[in-house]
């Protein structure tokens, strides 16, 4: 099973960090990987995204399986090929007592044809996670320094 994860202390609250996360029309302003996304952030809801991947964009819809406001946002993917090879995007946050955040992401990738799907695009899958992460850091930091 691939497994994609990344991790950054971020110098921001929880709350920023989350509601940069959760802010899914602004992510066209910040993140080079997911260049548009739309829908609400809430469980249960369908959000529909577009990746870059292997160089090209591609739609996915997507329901949010858990978010918790400052702790945690995951998502997976729907459609068809989710049969063959099924993926899921958690993201943490750990409040510390510096008052920066501990942020992990991890993709992870099931299903008969997740070996597959690694070897075609795992490249790709993870500069977009390695990208994204660091444009989330970026993001949250500036937005705490300008509300301090």
């Amino acid at each position: 099973m691939p497994r994609y994860c990344e991790e950054r202390v971020i110098d921001a609250p929880a709350a920023t960090v989350f509601d940069v996360i959760t802010d899914l029309r602004a992510y066209e302003q910040w993140n080079p990987w997911i260049v548009k996304a739309q829908g609400t952030p809430d469980e249960g809801a369908t959000i529909e995204v577009r990746s870059l991947v292997g160089g090209r964009k591609l739609r996915v819809e997507h329901r949010i399986l858990r978010s918790e406001r400052g702790r945690e946002f995951r998502w997976c993917d729907l459609g068809w090929f989710t049969k063959l090879a099924y993926g899921e995007r958690a993201r943490w946050l750990e409040p510390r007592a510096d008052g920066k955040v501990g942020y992990k992401v991890e993709l992870s990738i099931t299903g008969v044809a997740a070996p597959l799907v690694g070897a075609v695009l795992g490249k790709s899958l993870l500069w977009g996670l390695r990208a994204e992460t660091d444009a989330l850091k970026a993001r949250a930091e500036s937005l705490a320094r300008r509300a301090s």
